[in-house]
């Protein structure tokens, strides 16, 4: 009995085919011959009757039990579907070394050719059904290896499946890294630069505090004229004695200064003199 693709269920190692009660099937013999036409029912002649007492059960089910009875099956899908990653793994990934893009090319080159291996084989079947000369017994020999063949590339379809949902997740993990290791490499530059920064501020604060030769200068300026204001104002307490009336303040503090300055540049000079002499 030839069937259509999409009636046929797979469930593990079992194969269900749903066909609806009225409708009328083709049987032919072994030869390929017409044999028989027969009704959904009649065919429990050769195929054991399913149970239907079950199914008034699963009607009165409450929604809770269903929605488990779900769930569970969902956890069997993706356990099944482990197991078949797993086992395309192991089959595949030990001849090419653990490349998932080359076992994947492998294994789709593998399906092809098995496909077209079954499609050879089916067209010799369907000739020797088609003239019936089948002596040697070759009909029953290419049957039971179309059906090895069948189950062959039921697994090559299962591993090419498998591996190419390993290829898309190692691709997204690998994105994923080269992000993570982009983001850790710009985070490393910008605590450099941050750092590089900070430094250059502190030299610039430091070379800011240091005083150069013309703070200098005007810090002995401050502190002459200080003692200038002093003394005046000493003078002032004293009644006056020794001050000159005849010059303003300002005018003394300038004089004192540039007094005081020439008195430190002489020292300056006798020194370097005496230095010279010692040496």
């Amino acid at each position: 009995m030839t069937v259509a693709k999409k009636q046929v269920v797979r469930h593990g190692r079992s194969v269900r085919i749903y066909l609806p009660v009225d409708d009328r099937h083709v049987l032919a013999d072994r030869k390929g011959n017409l044999a028989a036409t027969v009704t959904t029912g009649g065919l429990y002649k050769w195929f054991a009757e399913p149970d239907m007492s079950g199914l008034s059960k699963q009607k009165d089910m409450k929604t809770g039990e269903v929605t488990q009875v779900k769930t569970w099956r969902e956890a069997l899908g993706d356990l099944r579907e482990l197991q078949e990653r797993v086992n395309a793994k192991s089959r595949w990934l030990s001849r090419t070394g653990g490349d998932i893009d080359q076992a994947l090319v492998q294994a789709t080159g593998r399906l092809a050719e098995t496909r077209i291996g079954f499609q050879a084989k089916l067209v010799a079947a369907t000739d020797l059904m088609a003239n019936g000369d089948d002596l040697g017994g070759n009909l029953a020999v290419l049957q039971a290896d179309l059906r090895i063949t069948e189950r062959e590339i039921h697994q090559l379809k299962n591993d090419v499946r498998a591996l190419t949902a390993l290829t898309r997740e190692e691709s997204k993990m690998s994105i994923a890294d080269k992000i993570e290791r982009g983001v850790a490499a710009r985070r490393r530059t910008e605590a450099r630069s941050a750092e590089e920064i900070a430094q250059r501020q502190r030299y610039a604060d430091q070379a800011g505090d240091r005083e150069t030769p013309g703070h200098l200068v005007a810090r002995d300026g401050e502190a002459d004229a200080q003692e200038v204001r002093v003394e005046d104002q000493r003078h002032d307490r004293d009644g006056g004695t020794g001050r000159d009336t005849g010059v303003t303040l300002r005018e003394r503090i300038e004089a004192e200064v540039q007094r005081r300055r020439e008195a430190r540049g002489e020292g300056l000079d006798s020194g370097d003199d005496r230095g010279g002499r010692s040496r």
